[in-house]
């Protein structure tokens, strides 16, 4: 045998000879024996071939262990190694070599599965001379620290030569540091070996440093106490645990740890697959990489584990198809930044990939760990991120909230509206949208009132005003995209289109197929209102029979449940009257320019005032301008901030109907005059402002410093607009503030003011030049919300 210096630090490991007298050694092979012969208890460890290898916690399993501890000369050995004298039994087992079963212990660490700061030693007593089956150590190994497994099966192979056998003889100790790479060779003698194998670590630094709790370090010091007690005389009975398990409802073992050297499979899971019958993973050229069949299984997931269903119970694998640890879930989904989400009979929670838990709160539901956090929903129905430990970032809770990538993520208000957050959950940029997608490559996919576009991380649009049905997110500097009207192109990051994608014929029909009836929904929405479905009254009389249909068109709408009850959608329309007003508008009054639209287009003298038309039905007047205030409302919502007023100007809103737009002007110091139909103002007050009955087309108009002009023009036939625009004096500025239907972007629209009025939309360039017409140039221009803002003064100024 090669010499070795016998110096723990130096090479790892220590001989201590005759440490155990024969009649200790005795005992210990009759109760070993005894516990071979009862191989149903569950510490009983057998091979592949049926043959025992292991006993564990045998301090639990017969007297005879936990008396013969109490030696002196262990007690030294054990103090020699923590002169503290806070040494603590952290790990016990026996090595269990039957002769000829050819049982081998490949090279490995012992330090594989819970790494520590301090110092491990193990202490292997020897039951048995070892001369015909010695352990192998590769002297100073230990030094290198924690070492992986491929690091280890280099080190078996290529450095072979190097390990020392050392043989010990029956009552020996061999101690060595639990980082030494060592290995014992198969079996093939006709004599036994056994060896108990006692593991020890500093009291100090298991509190320290852990990885165990305070319980369960008590209860093992508790044994280490009691047998030097008991070599000191003492008789009293140990009355504390024995049987003490390494995995803890906190703690286990991690079967995928690189530094676990006592598995064996190869990387096949990393290009594996699940299977198209979904019972195993396979390779891709359809080959299974183990033999077991499950009812269900998902992808495999860094670090080596995948979930199965077995038709009761989800738990996790591992690359050999065996299960990675005990703990069985309700569902389990693959692991993400080392963590997985799993449910248990209704709560939801993160484990590591050793199967314990990450953290001890419980959700109503978990999404999966991006970028270190991770998405999860409490029990109110609130959405938080969380990050690794469990602990939400301080936001929220939120309506909705999506994963995280490139350092955002998408978070949806209990408003409705989404905005960007980064990972600490502070607001990326100002901007709200009605609907948001995480960033790729720099830019998100934004949707507003107007339709989705692509924005920049600062929230800005890049798309130039333009919008589309839908849009995909940018791949290698191009996106497709869906225009409104249907049709798909590819285009850059500046919104210009680089190709034409032809869509199928029967995608095009079907889209004409449903806007050939799409004037069913909202009269049907109609209908249903008028029936008395919502909050307002029913002023039809129908019978059951007929009532239940009109129920089940509003079901088909999403408006009603399947038990007659109003659903979200139909909760949000009932108690908004101005959903409601807005709905019997369109599809009362505003509908029947559309139905005589063939007459109205061969015949501009039926294109009537439609003001006028309606003026006599007060009712029906009503609607209509409580609709029109409703949608200025909306759109004029901060506008004064990019209205270019000076001072004490005197402001009139020529056709300013309800005053929206002036009462958005509420910090100007000058005088508001709103000059309307008298119909569009009764019974109107307004705080500061002077409300003038008159028809804007022929009566005296006020005189003012600057007339506003708000969706005004837009009614009326080219030469009317002119002449309104006339009436007002020179001197004056005028805002207009309408569409610029340029590229005919508002081309419906413009229709529906041609059916209606005889208007129309106009472009930028028809704009400039009716205002030519009319006396005034543009000198200033502004975009609010789809609206060109035109400030104009007279030519001869």
């Amino acid at each position: 045998m090669v010499a070795i210096s016998n110096s723990l630090s130096e090479d790892g490991f220590l001989l201590r000879e005759g440490v155990f007298s024969k009649q200790t050694v005795k005992h210990l092979i009759t109760a070993i024996e005894s516990l071979l012969k009862d191989e149903d208890h569950e510490d009983l460890v057998l091979d592949e071939r049926g043959h025992p290898i292991k006993i564990r916690y045998p301090l639990s399993k017969h007297p005879s262990f936990l008396d013969s501890l109490a030696n002196p000369s262990l007690i030294r050995l054990v103090d020699s190694l923590f002169p503290n004298g806070d040494a603590v039994i952290t790990w016990e087992d026996v090595l269990v070599k039957q002769p000829n079963s050819e049982t081998e212990v490949l090279v490995h660490q012992d330090l594989a599965l819970q790494n520590t700061e301090g110092d491990v030693f193990s202490i292997g007593l020897s039951l048995h001379d070892d001369s015909h089956n010695p352990v192998f150590f590769l002297p100073g190994s230990h030094q290198s620290g924690a070492l992986t497994r491929s690091e280890v099966q280099i080190l078996g192979e290529f450095a072979r030569a190097a390990f020392i056998p050392v043989e010990t003889k029956s009552g020996d100790a061999l101690v060595h540091d639990v980082r030494c790479v060592h290995y014992s060779e198969p079996m093939v003698s006709d004599t036994p070996r056994y060896t108990w194998y006692l593991e020890f670590r500093s009291e100090s630094d298991l509190r320290m440093h852990g990885p165990w709790k305070e319980n369960w370090i008590n209860s093992r010091k508790a044994i280490w106490s009691y047998v030097r007690a008991q070599a000191s005389g003492s008789s009293k009975e140990f009355d504390g645990p024995l049987r003490i398990p390494h995995v803890t409802s906190y703690l286990s073992y991690d079967q995928t740890s690189p530094f676990n050297h006592f598995v064996n499979w190869s990387d096949d899971w990393k290009r594996s697959r699940p299977h198209r019958d979904n019972t195993h993973h396979c390779m891709i050229d359809g080959f299974a990489i183990y033999q077991a069949r499950y009812e269900a299984v998902l992808p495999f997931h860094p670090p080596g584990l995948a979930p199965v269903f077995d038709g009761e119970k989800w738990f996790f694998i591992l690359p050999d198809g065996t299960p990675a640890f005990p703990q069985l879930f309700s569902r389990a989904f693959g692991f993400y930044c080392g963590l997985a989400a799993v449910e248990v009979d209704g709560s939801w929670f993160h484990i590591k990939s050793d199967g314990t838990r990450a953290y001890d709160i419980n959700w109503s539901w978990c999404g999966n760990f991006q970028q270190n956090r991770c998405t999860v929903r409490d029990e109110e129905g609130g959405y938080h991120h969380i990050r690794e430990d469990g602990k939400p970032l301080k936001y929220g809770p939120n309506a909705y909230a999506g994963d995280f990538r490139e350092g955002a993520a998408v978070v949806r208000g209990f408003n409705g509206y989404c905005h960007h957050i980064d990972i600490e959950g502070r607001t990326l940029h100002n901007q709200k949208f009605l609907d948001l997608d995480v960033y790729h490559k720099g830019f998100a996919r934004a949707r507003d009132s107007q339709g989705w576009h692509h924005i920049d991380m600062n929230g800005e649009g890049i798309s130039e005003g333009r919008r589309y049905s839908r849009i995909e997110p940018f791949y290698n500097g191009q996106a497709l995209v869906k225009k409104l009207d249907g049709e798909l192109f590819v285009i850059d990051e500046s919104g210009v289109e680089q190709t034409y994608i032809q869509r199928a014929q029967s995608e095009q029909k079907l889209d004409f197929n449903e806007s050939f009836t799409a004037y069913w929904r909202p009269l049907a929405v109609r209908l249903g209102i008028l029936a008395g479905l919502t909050s307002r009254k029913s002023v039809l009389s129908l019978s059951e029979s007929d009532l239940k249909v009109v129920r089940e068109a509003w079901a088909n709408l999403g408006l009603l449940g399947p038990y007659g009850d109003l659903t979200p959608l139909g909760r949000t329309l009932s108690s908004s009257e101005e959903l409601l007003d807005r709905a019997l508008y369109w599809t009362g009054p505003q509908l029947i320019p559309w139905i005589e639209g063939e007459n109205r287009l061969i015949n501009p003298s039926l294109r009537s005032d439609f003001f006028e038309f309606h003026s006599k039905d007060v009712e029906l007047s009503g609607l209509i301008h409580r609709v029109l205030d409703s949608y200025a409302s909306d759109d004029w919502n901060g506008v004064a901030q990019v209205l270019s007023l000076e001072g004490k100007e005197i402001v009139a809103d020529i056709g300013g109907g309800k005053g929206a737009l002036l009462c958005e002007l509420n910090g100007h110091s000058g005088k508001r005059i709103l000059v309307d139909r008298p119909e569009a103002i009764i019974d109107l007050k307004i705080d500061g402002v002077d409300i003038i009955p008159l028809n804007i087309f022929k009566d005296a108009l006020p005189e003012a410093d600057v007339y506003l002009l708000s969706r005004i023009l837009h009614d009326w036939p080219d030469q009317m607009a002119i002449n309104l625009l006339s009436r007002l004096p020179l001197r004056s500025r005028v805002i207009v503030i309408d569409r610029a239907n340029d590229d005919g972007e508002h081309g419906l629209l413009s229709l529906n003011m041609l059916l209606t009025t005889g208007g129309k939309e106009r472009s930028t360039d028809e704009w400039s030049r009716l205002f030519a017409q009319a006396g005034r140039r543009i000198v200033e221009k502004n975009i609010w919300r789809g609206h060109s803002i035109f400030t104009l003064e007279g030519n001869e100024l």
